[in-house]
């Protein structure tokens, strides 16, 4: 029996978000993956290790102990340092011990995080409330002064040492494995410089994605015996090893959804990738590129975690994982923080949707829709089957679109058919019901799709939001 210590940065979207210039979200980023090379330093004489079986997941440090007496101990040495090198970061420690990691974390330490039992390490509370704020972040009190921007500025811990930091170019953030991978280079100059790489120069489109029922795919896979994770074409995988294919099957995806994104000059990437880590992607594109990008991404990784699944011929006792996104759509100027908070609500929204089995996306679009609307969720499956008609209606004339909008609110689908007729264009047409149909009932005469997702039907209000981007 081995014992297995994780300790996580938690809430890691908005921790990154909570200062407004690019280099401070980026230094952060790479900060979250230097994390375990922190943790191998403090670990020095106290008889802990790396714990290979976990691979690398961006803003996590797994460790095997000797003993679980030990894990008082050892996680106290490691959240010092990681503190000085996070100061505004909140941390999660949960351990266990079983046989293996996968069986560990499947059985013991998920359930832990999930009925809120785990360890919680908080930033250090301020003690004089009337300080003045951070002029960066404005969350935290100032508490030193540096220079930024050729302007002395008061500022907390966190952005100082973001601010400071001096190795973001040899680090080995997502977004630079990623620009290697590519031959391409990080964007330079921001969200501006991103929203300036589409024909909306001023419009961007943050998307959140994460993998659907990865708890009880890993949940499956310490159930199977390991004899049986060896089918003879893959013979090499073992249970650990098989735990890392999701994180490569992400990057993978990733790496092919951003090579979907065309007509980009120059040697830049496409995105601004804010987080990679396991099977939890945010990344940053221009707003027309958003839909081809986030569909690309959701079938590539479903694809590969369906390919790994079948080649190791357990269909039966495994269901592969799949992934949903969120898309907030909004100027390159809105609050970051913002477009965070609603890409997560948004996240949660598309999972529900999909009921945690199949890919759905939840987009919400500040410069039309404001913040309070709760945004429109999309089966990626509807998607994939209606691409030509929403394409169609994607280049039907704008003020067609808006004055069909207009129709739909005022009259109702009748007034839509009505407006079509009048003007012409029948791009709307295949998302209104059909004549003399019940719409509450129109779904149960959808055919499925061939992979045997649920029927759909989208509708004309949600394909115009849609067509916007599209």
């Amino acid at each position: 029996m081995r014992t297995y210590l994780d300790i996580a940065a938690v809430r890691i979207q908005r921790y990154l978000a909570r200062t407004p210039t690019l280099r401070g979200r980026r230094t952060a980023s790479a900060a979250l993956i230097d994390m375990r090379s922190v943790a191998v330093e403090a670990l020095a004489g106290t008889g802990a290790r790396l714990n290979e079986e976990a691979g690398e997941i961006d803003g996590v440090v797994s460790l095997e102990l000797d003993s679980p007496d030990d894990v008082d101990r050892v996680s106290a040495v490691v959240l010092r340092a990681l503190r000085r090198r996070l100061p505004g970061a909140e941390f999660q420690v949960v351990w266990a011990t079983d046989r293996d990691y996968v069986t560990a974390y499947a059985e013991q330490m998920r359930p832990t995080i999930l009925s809120g039992r785990s360890r919680v390490d908080l930033p250090t509370v301020a003690e004089l409330p009337l300080a003045a704020l951070c002029r960066l972040c404005g969350i935290d009190p100032a508490v030193t002064k540096a220079t930024l921007d050729d302007a002395e500025r008061n500022v907390c811990a966190d952005c100082v040492e973001r601010e400071s930091w001096q190795s973001l170019s040899a680090s080995r953030t997502g977004e630079r494995r990623l620009a290697s991978r590519l031959n391409r280079e990080p964007v330079n100059g921001g969200f501006e410089a991103l929203a300036g790489m589409g024909r909306r120069e001023t419009r961007i489109a943050v998307i959140h994605a994460d993998g659907n029922r990865i708890g009880a795919f890993f949940r499956q896979l310490a159930n199977i015996p390991a004899e049986r994770l060896r089918a003879p074409e893959n013979a090499h995988l073992t249970r650990d090893k098989l735990a890392r294919e999701l994180s490569k099957a992400t990057f993978e995806a990733l790496a092919e959804a951003t090579m979907s994104v065309r007509g980009i000059p120059g040697r830049s990437l496409p995105l601004i990738l804010h987080v990679l880590g396991g099977d939890d992607v945010l990344v940053s594109v221009s707003a027309d590129h958003a839909w081809q990008f986030a569909r690309a991404l959701l079938a590539g990784f479903n694809e590969r975690m369906s390919r790994l699944v079948r080649g190791l011929d357990l269909e039966v006792e495994i269901s592969a994982p799949t992934m949903s996104a969120a898309m907030i759509f909004a100027r390159h100027d809105e609050s970051f923080t913002t477009i965070v908070a609603l890409a997560e609500s948004a996240l949660a929204r598309g999972k529900r949707a999909g009921a945690g089995r199949s890919s759905w996306l939840c987009f919400h679009d500040l410069t039309t829709e404001g913040r309070h609307d709760e945004g429109s969720v999309v089966p990626l499956h509807e998607l994939k089957q209606r691409q030509d008609e929403l394409t169609e209606l994607a280049r039907a004339p704008r003020s067609f679109r808006e004055n069909l909008a207009m129709a739909l609110v005022d009259g109702g689908p009748e007034a839509a058919l009505a407006h079509s007729r009048r003007v012409g264009v029948t791009a709307g047409t295949p998302f209104l019901p059909r004549r003399g149909s019940d719409p509450a009932r129109e779904a149960e005469h959808t055919p499925a799709s061939m992979d045997g997702d649920p029927p759909t039907r989208l509708g004309l209000d949600t394909a115009l939001r849609i067509a916007r981007w599209w």
